[in-house]
């Protein structure tokens, strides 16, 4: 599991959204799914933040960084007692 940040055109403005890729058995690979949707960057861009992309990777870095901890977590040093 990966967080991307995927960005949009849609009639003369740019969408931002975090999309989260997994394997799917379904479909035999890879599928995504919107783990947030953002504003527009002009709609940033007014509330202050002057690059709202360099930004929201920082926040999606974060996310793969935090999940993989957690993955690493997952596994114990201590086998198992039967």
């Amino acid at each position: 599991m990966a967080y991307f940040l995927k960005q949009s055109h849609l009639k003369g403005r740019t969408y931002l959204s975090i999309v989260e890729s997994f394997y799917s058995p379904e479909k035999h690979g890879s599928a995504h799914r919107t783990y947030k949707s953002l504003a527009s960057v002009e709609t940033w861009k007014k509330k202050g933040i002057d690059d709202p992309v360099a930004h929201f990777q920082k926040e999606v870095d974060e996310l793969n960084a935090a999940h993989k901890i957690k993955k690493e977590l997952q596994i114990s040093d201590e086998s198992p007692e039967v």
